[in-house]
Formats: C-alpha cells, sequence, structure tokens
C-alpha cells in the first residue's frame, strides 16, 4: 500500500505482467497524483486505487489528475450508500470499475453488498469475514456469506442484518494493529493488542438508527 517510488512500481509492474494480475494495487500513495499518473501510464498491468481517498469530491480531483482501471471506494468513508453510489458514478463515466474496499465486520458487507448490487460497473467485492472471530456471527444475525465465491444478497428489512447488543457486550472492544511485514496478516489477527472497554455508542445506538 503505496510504498513504492513510481519506478519501482513500473519495474514491478513489468515482472508481474506475465501473470495477467487483476490490478496491482495502490503502488504508490494514493496522495500523490501525479506519481499515480506516472504509473498508470507506463504499467502493463491494470492499477487500482482508492481505498483511502474519501469521499466524491476527492475522487473527481483524482480522475482529473489519473484515471485508474479499477476503483476501491470504502462505504464506511465514502459517504455511504448515496456517496458510493456517486464514486461509482463518476468512475463509469470514465469507463473505470469498482472494487468496492471492505476490511470492517460483516454488517459493513451486508450494506456494501446492496451497494454493489446497484452499480452497473462493479466488479468484485473484498470480503474478509471468514477470518472474523467466530462470535462475531452472533453479534451480527442475517448477514450473507460467501458460497462458492458468490455473495447472496440479505433478504431481511432494511440492510438485512441485526446486531445483538448483549453478545457485544460480552467481548470488549480490542485496540490493536496489523503488521502487514508479519505471515497471516491477512487473516486479520492482531499481533497484540490492548483490552480496552467497549466505547458507549457502539453499544447504545437506537436500533432505528443501525
Amino acid at each position: 500500500h503505496g510504498r513504492f517510488t513510481p519506478a519501482t512500481a513500473l519495474a514491478l509492474a513489468r515482472e508481474l505482467a506475465p501473470y495477467r494480475p487483476s490490478w496491482f494495487e495502490e503502488p504508490v500513495p494514493p496522495e500523490n497524483l501525479e506519481a499515480l499518473r506516472r504509473v498508470i501510464e507506463g504499467s502493463p498491468v491494470p492499477i487500482a486505487t482508492g481505498e483511502r481517498v474519501f469521499g466524491h469530491f476527492e475522487y473527481g480531483r483524482l480522475f482529473q489528475h489519473a484515471v485508474p482501471d479499477v476503483v476501491q471506494p470504502d462505504l464506511t468513508h465514502a459517504g455511504g450508500f448515496l456517496g458510493l453510489k456517486k464514486i461509482a458514478a463518476i468512475a463509469d463515466a470514465h469507463y473505470v470499475t469498482v472494487a468496492p474496499h471492505n476490511a470492517n465486520s460483516p454488517f459493513c458487507t451486508a450494506a456494501t453488498a446492496h451497494a454493489c448490487a446497484a452499480m452497473t460497473n462493479f466488479k468484485t467485492l473484498e470480503v474478509f469475514d471468514d477470518f472474523q472471530e467466530p462470535w462475531l456471527w452472533d453479534v451480527f444475525t442475517g448477514v450473507p456469506r460467501v458460497v462458492d465465491g458468490y455473495l447472496p444478497l440479505p433478504t431481511g428489512p432494511g440492510i438485512g442484518a441485526d446486531f445483538n447488543e448483549d453478545t457485544a457486550r460480552e467481548h470488549p472492544y480490542v485496540r490493536g494493529f496489523f503488521n502487514l511485514f508479519e505471515a497471516g496478516w491477512e487473516q486479520r489477527r492482531f499481533s497484540r493488542g490492548i483490552t480496552a472497554s467497549p466505547p458507549r455508542a457502539a453499544i447504545n445506538v437506537p436500533r432505528e438508527k443501525i
């Protein structure tokens, strides 16, 4: 994620080209639009970016300087459903596909799945839910599970998922970080964490606002 210079990113892209990857994700920092443009124009493989681009106004500036092959907005900081829809429309006007970033909870997966179903230029949805703690499936009920590579849309009212506050209270919030240089980081297990009291807002939100 954003670790390479343009020259290094392009050298790596040439090495990856024979393997035909779906995309090369965020090879340079997303805020350096000139560096991103250089990589996009010179890369033999598709370039993706966007999980750290916030809202449709920032995406508008992105497309003014560089047009990636795939964008990866995250519903939680893209402006929700409406914001994600606006970003998808901007991307569609440039013939760019959308593969939303989604590394949060199964509830976010359910919400993002609905947004994806309303996109004409949807490509794929990132899902890490199988690596979540087992008890989380008791906290969020009605959320979809991946079956044979496909994610069925929730069918319940609203987003289609429910939040079990009592079960959530049994599992205090853990603050930690992912060491991206440690084997198995993609399984979303903390290298180490600090147990802290759960934020009150996380368990006292009125049900009609969830």
